[in-house]
């Protein structure tokens, strides 16, 4: 079976059109294992981090976590958040954007 959603330049698109104003922030392709997710039961999928600049100076974060399980494609919203950092912290440590907040 062919999958219609199976990597990134399908999920990040379809992200920044339905979530309005943010953008992706996916690390440069050398740290892309730094975005996976484990669930509790062991199944691992990669998520896709979007983020978008408040009023206020902050970030307002989203990631969408994407897995095949059973012959089913599983997408998930995860980890709203409000961070004055662009990055989350796995994924800042490993792009060394801790303390810059530009890309």
């Amino acid at each position: 079976m062919k999958r219609c959603i199976n990597c990134k330049k399908d999920i990040i698109p379809m992200g920044e059109k339905l979530f309005e104003g943010f953008h992706s922030i996916f690390p440069p392709k050398e740290f892309a294992q730094a975005c996976y997710f484990v669930l509790s039961d062991g199944k691992t999928g990669p998520y896709f981090p979007f983020a978008q600049r408040s009023e206020k100076g902050s970030f307002w974060h989203l990631r969408v976590e994407r897995g095949f399980w059973e012959g089913q494609i599983h997408l998930r919203i995860s980890d709203v958040f409000v961070s004055y950092l662009q990055y989350d912290w796995e994924t800042a440590m490993c792009t060394y954007k801790v303390l810059n907040n530009s890309r």
